[in-house]
């Protein structure tokens, strides 16, 4: 029996309470609140009309008041307690928002005292947003298209493909659309109509790769000369010198006798003919004369045996150019070799074809190459069944199978082999919405729950434990334990296996390359005049130590807390000579010590400082902003139109630090609450050029790395803003994690009810220290993750 973590109401208050207290814009902790005179009276949720009220009136009303209405926000009606418990849940996130900010009131009003803001910030927590977590609240749940990675993925371990093939069958189709941060969440993984058609094509491109339906019929192809890589055209490819060599892929299909025919003349020099050599990848076909003429060209053919399908690099190079600028006929001076048409023909007198794995998984070893007959019917539906039940990730019904088999029988009134009939049926399972959308079952109310969730069926649940750690579909032993009914009892062993799974590394891919944004690593684009050692190489470094730091956490099971402010890195010689480290050398990547250096954790690493510039210059702002939305979970409001960037404003043409320049800029009172709190924490960056390289002064100006929190905690540099991060306001990132997590495994944004599965998630995780397996396996414990609300019609 799975355990769903909870937390009572009272003990859900008190850490709302305390999670509140230690986010951004509220200086005092729970403890201190109590400390300050205030009684019982005002702390009783009855006081709303005595205490809250005159606090929401004395600062708040003059500009969301019914006569004002700014920011389309209106508090003035809530004049009771009831009245403003039942306004949306979105207006009191937004009021809470902006006091903890200390976006609102405007600094040119009067400002409530910390007690006030506490008192306000206790009650919206406590009452406003509050939420029973003694009832299970699992959350609306859309049914979910698989994404670009996600198809791939399924498509390839559907038909056993090694995990570093390169045939990505979603290549045509639209770019997924994010919402919350991640390509996987369903209300926005629309299916506009131009997919059914992509889909029909995908799904006929993976059966091209994945069986054979007939024999190879030998056929003759024209390798395109522009395909070859060397050589100059002009009518043709002109080989000019005796290094000249011109190459192309070739892909085989099939095994068997090949010919590869060239057409081609020379320029005659000397007293002999151009010489050239075929080849076909490391195999030498031989040397050809070539006497032809334009008028006449020379035809070689030569035939060789291909053993086993797959791709050959075709070859012919030029052996013996001659160069005689003295010779009496002008025309005989420089011996060159021009290369006009290029064919493979073939396989010759094919046999039985080599069956790839992905036929044989399903076929098995057996071709038959034959029409379909009536004793071969039996075959064709265990065969269609199990196809079907490994892409449904379900077992199927017999009237699934029955219709499946009426297409099967359309292929053989087509005159298609018994491979090719049951093709048919394969290419119906993989357009199916049972095969693109992840269908989930109930169980129904398996604890005599009285509120209207129920579980989720166990293949369910092995399709969502799949999906979240593989981005794929669950294999056979998920599907295995799903069928006996005995997934949930072994669900804490079957994620610590998925994890040491290599397919686990779906989990750096796209949870972290989405949450910490590394897919744009590839992207980005420093400009070239101001960092000139910027290359790709550098680029691919950057991105491969973040990525190897992720999964160092994750795979050694460290504690989350290490994303902040870990004494170590992996970088290899480019990266070392970029951040002025000795002692490494080589491509390969290994595990260094910071100590002794101006760096700490994944914020100091040359990935984040470099998505987080402009193109030519740091950018406080964007660094500070990320941080706040990513690791504290408080992204700041959107800035107002009105205002321009600073380089397009007056602050620009002053002189000075950066820092001066941006501390003029926020002088308008509708930027400076958001901005001090970006800036500030931005600032301590600064010694980080817009590549993340250290540096000891901006252009010649004193760089000011020193600042001082909103909460009040003051630090030096970037080292001593990691170590607050990862202890004083830890909480803060240790609840965004949790929530990225959390929306990434659900496919789904968080809703208010969600609070409960977040909190219960970090209290069984502090029991391990926050280590990474304990988060994933709170979450696979979870109420949203094991159940959903009951289905009506």
């Amino acid at each position: 029996m799975v355990h769903i973590g909870t937390v009572s109401a009272s003990s859900f208050c008190h850490f709302k309470i305390r999670r509140a207290t230690a986010r951004w814009g509220v200086v005092l902790v729970g403890i201190l609140r109590f400390s300050t005179g205030e009684s019982a009276a005002q702390q009783d949720s009855s006081s709303y009309e005595q205490v809250i009220l005159p606090v929401i009136e004395k600062y708040c009303f003059d500009c969301h008041s019914e006569d004002v209405g700014k920011g389309d926000l209106v508090l003035d009606r809530f004049l009771t307690e009831p009245d403003a418990t039942q306004a949306p849940i979105e207006l009191w996130e937004k009021v809470e928002q902006h006091v903890l900010l200390h976006v609102m009131p405007p600094p040119d009003k009067p400002w409530p005292t910390d007690t006030e803001r506490n008192l306000l910030l206790q009650w919206i927590d406590n009452k406003a947003l509050a939420c029973d977590c003694s009832v299970p609240l699992p959350g609306n749940v859309t049914i979910r298209r698989l994404n670009r990675v996600e198809y791939n993925n399924t498509i390839r371990d559907l038909f056993d493909w090694p995990l570093d093939n390169d045939f990505h069958p979603s290549a045509e189709f639209p770019q997924d659309d994010t919402g919350y941060g991640f390509d996987n969440i369903g209300d926005v993984l629309t299916l506009p109509p131009i997919m059914l058609e992509k889909y029909l094509r995908a799904a006929e491109r993976v059966l091209d790769r994945a069986i054979i339906t007939t024999l190879p019929e030998s056929s003759t192809t024209v390798v395109p000369l522009e395909s070859f890589a060397g050589g100059t055209m002009t009518g043709g490819l002109l080989l000019v010198d005796r290094s000249s060599e011109i190459t192309a892929p070739w892909n085989f299909p099939y095994r068997g006798d090949f010919e590869l025919r060239v057409t081609a003349f020379s320029h005659k020099a000397g007293n002999e003919d151009a010489l050239v050599r075929l080849s076909i990848g490391d195999r030498l076909l031989g040397d050809y004369w070539v006497p032809g003429t334009r008028q006449n060209p020379t035809g070689i053919v030569r035939r060789f045996n291909v053993a086993s399908p797959g791709a050959r690099q075709l070859s012919i190079s030029f052996l013996n150019d001659w160069d005689d600028p003295d010779a009496p006929d002008p025309n005989r001076r420089d011996r060159n070799v021009l290369i006009t048409r290029v064919e493979v023909a073939g396989p010759f007198e094919p046999g039985a074809p080599d069956l790839p794995v992905s036929h044989q998984k399903f076929f098995g070893r057996e071709w038959t190459g034959q029409s379909p007959f009536i004793s071969q019917e039996s075959r064709a539906r265990e065969v269609i069944t199990s196809f079907a039940t490994a892409a449904f990730r379900r077992p199927v019904t017999t009237a699934e199978v029955d219709k499946l088999q009426r297409l099967y029988w359309l292929g053989d009134r087509e005159g298609e082999t018994f491979e090719g009939a049951v093709r048919v049926a394969m290419t119906a399972v993989l357009v199916s919405p049972s095969f693109l959308f992840r269908e989930e079952q109930s169980i129904g109310d398996k604890n005599g729950l009285s509120s209207p969730v129920e579980y989720i069926d166990e293949y369910a649940l092995a399709s969502r434990l799949s999906y979240f750690l593989w981005s794929s579909m669950p294999d056979q032993r998920l599907l295995a334990l799903a069928a006996e009914g005995s997934l949930r009892k072994h669900l804490a062993s079957e994620v610590s296996r998925m994890l040491a799974d290599p397919k686990s590394r779906a989990l750096t891919a796209n949870f972290a390359g989405q949450w910490l944004q590394l897919r744009d690593v590839s992207i980005i684009k420093p400009d070239p005049r101001t960092f000139t050692e910027f290359d790709p190489e550098l680029r691919a470094s950057m991105l491969g130590e973040t990525e190897r730091f992720f999964e160092y956490i994750l795979h050694e099971n460290r504690s989350v807390l290490e994303f902040l402010n870990a004494d170590y890195t992996f970088i290899n010689e480019r990266l070392a000579r970029h951040y002025g480290i000795s002692g490494i050398s080589g491509s390969g990547f290994q595990k260094v010590s910071l100590v002794g250096t101006q760096r700490r954790g994944m914020l100091t690493q040359a990935s984040f400082l470099t998505l987080t510039s402009n193109p030519n210059r740091t950018s406080p702002v964007r660094r500070g902003k990320w941080i706040m939305e990513n690791i504290l979970g408080t992204p700041p409001p959107p800035a107002p139109q009105v205002v321009p960037p600073i380089e397009r404003s007056e602050v620009a043409q002053l002189q000075g630090s950066f820092r001066k320049k941006l501390e003029m800029h926020r002088r308008d009172n509708a930027c400076a609450g958001c901005h001090f709190a970006m800036d500030t924490i931005g600032f301590a960056f600064e010694h980080f050029d817009g590549i993340g390289a250290w540096r000891s002064d901006d252009g010649g100006a004193e760089i000011e790395a020193a600042g001082k929190l909103l909460t009040g905690e003051k630090f030096n540099d970037a080292v001593d803003l990691t170590s607050i991060l990862a202890t004083d306001r830890r909480d803060d990132f240790l609840k965004c994690f949790t929530e990225r997590l959390l929306t990434y495994s659900l496919g789904r944004g968080l809703q208010h009810t969600d609070r409960c599965a977040v909190d219960a998630v970090l209290e069984q995780a502090a029991k391990d220290d926050y280590r990474f397996t304990s988060f994933i396996k709170a979450v696979t414990d979870s109420i949203p993750f094991q159940m959903r609300k009951t289905q009506t019609l």
